[in-house]
């Protein structure tokens, strides 16, 4: 049972992530990351099986490399948050702060 616990709690984990880098995202943009999708099935759709991830273009290059591990196919290549959080904090002062 351990075992299948922890498996759960790595995917919850790993989708808290991919959220999270939407979010951060979505703040930086200032427009919301699929505005061609009215349902919460096409935005899985173009996710899920067509890969397809928000423009990078515009927001903060400095923030690229951090939301692309963030939005990674395959949850077990993601950061934790922990990983986040030290990013975010090497990248606040290319962020304004």
């Amino acid at each position: 049972k351990k075992k299948r616990r922890t498996s759960f709690r790595s995917s919850h984990f790993a989708r808290d992530v991919y959220s999270f880098a939407m979010l951060v995202w979505a703040v930086f943009a200032s427009v919301e990351p699929f505005p061609e999708c009215r349902f919460g099935h096409e935005v899985v759709e173009m996710v899920v099986q067509r890969d397809m991830r928000p423009d990078l273009d515009i927001i903060p290059v400095a923030l690229h490399g951090i939301l692309i591990e963030a939005w990674h196919k395959n949850p077990k290549v993601r950061p934790d948050f922990e990983t986040l959080s030290l990013t975010f904090g090497k990248l606040s002062g290319f962020l304004g702060e």
